[in-house]
């Protein structure tokens, strides 16, 4: 535990000394060439580059969800085999297989739709308003698409290997009986895993952006008003969310 607080702590200086290194490069090199530093980064904050970045990044996770669901649901069906032949070693193998990969496949499609929406909505800001050549919005369409057949195809995989018919578009509600349906163990480390993310989001993420926001603001000399007002929103809606705990455990 205490060697991982450890590596912990020096991933995050590395990660601080990386960006303060890269904005000290950026600035060092605007000093020296007589160019103003907000210049010197305007090539950084180009929308071209992230939404080709994030459709190539959607291509990818595309690929990803589908070969762990397949994998997923290959996996139950060899365990059901396993478990005709009473093969034990076999059973606990391919079961803890299955489920694994199906965990997998969730967070590969949640991080795919993620860059789905962002290259979707950023190729047709480039069309509206840069007007950028109606090419830039095909391969996200394209994306929006396979989006459904994944949603398809992790609906049948949840039915397959957990035996539970979770809806293509879940609400909270579907969310906290699917949760309810797990085993003892795996609902304690899904209780835990949320817990810290909460705490993490909390505590250290949201706060550091703040300052991050602020440099961003001084450096383009233009406030940036709505990245502020997102944030904060976040923020105060994660906090407010703590009194329905409250209300609903100390009735």
């Amino acid at each position: 535990m205490k060697m991982q607080k450890r590596l912990r702590t020096v991933g995050f200086l590395f990660v601080c000394g990386f960006v303060c290194g890269l904005i000290g490069y950026f600035f060092g090199k605007g000093i020296a060439q007589g160019v103003a530093f907000k210049e010197v980064i305007r090539p950084l904050l180009i929308l071209d580059g992230y939404v080709y970045l994030a459709q190539v990044a959607s291509i990818l996770l595309a690929g990803l969800t589908w070969y762990f669901l397949s994998h997923s649901r290959r996996d139950m069906i060899a365990y059901q085999k396993a478990e005709e032949r009473d093969d034990e070693e076999g059973m606990d193998t391919f079961h803890t297989s299955s489920f694994r990969k199906l965990e997998y496949g969730t967070i590969a499609f949640n991080i795919f739709s993620i860059s789905m929406i962002f290259s979707l909505f950023g190729g047709l800001y480039m069309v509206v308003i840069d007007f950028t050549h109606w090419l830039s919005m095909m391969i996200p369409v394209l994306l929006y698409i396979v989006l459904f057949f994944l949603l398809n195809d992790l609906q049948k995989t949840f039915k397959v290997v957990r035996n539970y018919d979770f809806p293509k578009f879940a609400m909270p509600e579907d969310a906290l009986n699917l949760v309810r349906s797990y085993d003892e163990g795996e609902r304690e480390a899904n209780y835990e895993n949320s817990f810290m993310t909460l705490f993490q989001l909390n505590q250290i993420v949201l706060p550091a952006l703040y300052p991050i926001i602020a440099i961003i603001s001084m450096i383009l000399q233009e406030f940036q008003l709505l990245a502020f007002l997102i944030v904060a929103f976040i923020h105060i809606y994660i906090n407010f969310r703590g009194i329905q705990q409250v209300k609903n455990y100390f009735k």
